[in-house]
């Protein structure tokens, strides 16, 4: 492996990984439309296909596995903060209870965790780890998002007036990147989502195989004309979403692009107070937050007054590969790299149907941990 002294040369060698796979991705993907087009010159044979599409997948595992080390190189500028896991007392309060604000902090807790169907580690946490993600991936992440997502709204325009208007906060789900055939965009954010579930693995010892993103989007968060979100009030991604047991966000942004949008976890006053305690994070471009998604980790997200600001929220959840269901069916068998390849590419990254994005999705464990 690398030298943990070198994490620029670790940075390279997997950056030149990864564009060496998108190359011939995107020979492959030309391939297919001329095919489709009844154009078969200069197309790749089934062989051919089947061997390019084993090489990229073949780098990519190794370009992930270069991100992972290089994590483990910038780890001195990690912060945790442990804390005690908790949960409802009342069992029914415990899935899908969507509590919010007053609500919320009406639950009566006790210590433990839900990990609803899941297969967590008991111990609970806070983790800040900056630069886990470069400038240059942050910003071509963001400008290829803007290609995608509606212009940006002006003052005065539909939906940036002085009120609270639509388009001011908009979400890119990973479904959505997949589907829209921008290879470039798909992938690079697919490394970024992989990333995070490596560390987040690694953070908290969950077996990479069984670790999953149940929900991914990119948000961009307009600033000046935003109404209250359910990101601003006060609120448990477990409560939300039972199958949320990792939460992690990577910030796209420089701080200079925006005002506010902190990231401010909540704790229950101290002896003698009656005041909540806040651990406030100001992030970083290219920092990542990840934390255990149950009730120790009471959180909301400051409105942005003004700018831009862009983040990655990735939500994972943990499931043994042998009790995932069969509507979501594994089509390769164990040690046929080229159908795992394949499958990849056909189901993971240029989709035929939405469903085949999903049943990609729910065996990210397996077939991206190489």
């Amino acid at each position: 492996p690398p030298s943990l002294a070198d994490p620029i040369t670790t940075a390279a060698e997997a950056d030149a990984l990864f564009q060496e796979a998108l190359r011939i991705y995107e020979g492959v993907a030309t391939s297919d439309q001329r095919l489709q087009q009844g154009n078969d010159d200069g197309t790749l044979s089934a062989a051919q296909r089947d061997s390019a599409l084993a090489n990229a997948l073949s780098l990519l595992q190794r370009c992930f596995s270069l991100d992972q080390q290089r994590l483990i190189e910038v780890g001195a500028e990690k912060l945790v903060q442990n804390v005690t896991c908790m949960r409802p007392a009342d069992s029914d309060k415990r899935v899908n209870a969507k509590l919010f604000d007053e609500d919320l902090l009406g639950l009566e807790l006790e210590e433990g965790r839900v990990c609803h169907d899941g297969i967590c580690c008991e111990t609970c946490s806070r983790v800040q780890l900056l630069g886990a993600a470069t400038v240059e991936e942050c910003e071509r992440l963001m400008s290829m998002v803007d290609e995608l997502l509606p212009p940006l709204c002006l003052q005065g325009e539909a939906g940036g007036g002085e009120e609270p208007g639509e388009g001011v906060k908009q979400n890119l789900e990973i479904k959505f990147t997949a589907a829209a055939g921008h290879l470039s965009l798909h992938l690079l954010y697919l490394r970024l989502v992989e990333r995070m579930r490596r560390q987040v693995a690694r953070e908290w010892g969950v077996p990479l195989s069984s670790l999953a993103p149940r929900t991914a989007f990119i948000s961009r968060i307009q600033g000046g004309f935003m109404n209250a979100s359910e990101y601003s009030c006060l609120h448990v991604d477990e409560c939300s979403v039972s199958d949320y047991h990792y939460s992690a966000v990577l910030y796209l942004s420089p701080p200079s692009a925006y005002e506010g949008g902190d990231f401010v976890f909540t704790d229950p006053p101290p002896d003698g107070s009656t005041e909540r305690v806040l651990s406030r994070v100001s992030p970083q471009q290219g920092q990542l937050v990840t934390f255990t998604s149950g009730w120790e980790n009471y959180h909301y997200v400051d409105t942005t007054p003004s700018g831009t600001r862009y983040a990655a929220p990735t939500f994972f959840t943990t499931v043994s590969p042998s009790d995932i269901g069969e509507e979501f069916r594994k089509v390769w068998e164990e040690g046929d790299a080229v159908a795992l390849a394949r499958e990849v590419y056909e189901a993971g990254l240029m989709p035929t149907s939405l469903n085949k994005f999903l049943n990609f999705k729910q065996r990210w464990g397996e077939m991206l941990s190489g």
